[in-house]
């Protein structure tokens, strides 16, 4: 049995699969990508909870948010802002634009998020420093 974060196959393995600036988001269906569910239900996971597993295990050098989030839900932002650290650049755009960048996504994690605007597109980096 595997022992770490993430534990569930399907989630550790498309991150296991990311390569230097592949993204990663959230909620949107996205034809061309892959997906993986980890909602049990409205609320589990959080987006909070998903965000920190993603980051246990890939190295992000970019973060685009919508810009809504810092006055819709500015409490997810903080959290968000803070988990994504000083090594990471940080993109804001208007939603409609964070959609259209989203289709480009090579992973979707549909999770139990509630809250509007709590969706992040995560650019992969590398381990090590230029």
């Amino acid at each position: 049995m595997k022992k770490g974060v993430p534990v569930n196959a399907e989630v550790s393995t498309v991150i296991t699969q990311m390569g230097h600036t592949d993204t990663l988001t959230a909620v949107y269906p996205i034809a061309m990508a892959k997906r993986f569910h980890p909602a049990l239900m409205l609320g589990v996971p959080g987006f909070l909870e998903t965000l920190d597993t993603v980051l246990s295990e890939l190295y992000i050098q970019k973060a685009v948010l919508a810009e809504e989030i810092r006055t819709v839900s500015p409490d997810m932002h903080r959290e968000t802002f803070s988990r994504l650290g000083d090594k990471v650049k940080i993109q804001h755009v208007l939603h409609e634009e964070w959609k259209m960048l989203s289709e480009n996504a090579r992973v979707i994690a549909n999770t139990g998020k509630c809250t509007f605007f709590a969706n992040v597109i995560l650019i992969t980096g590398v381990a090590f420093n230029f």
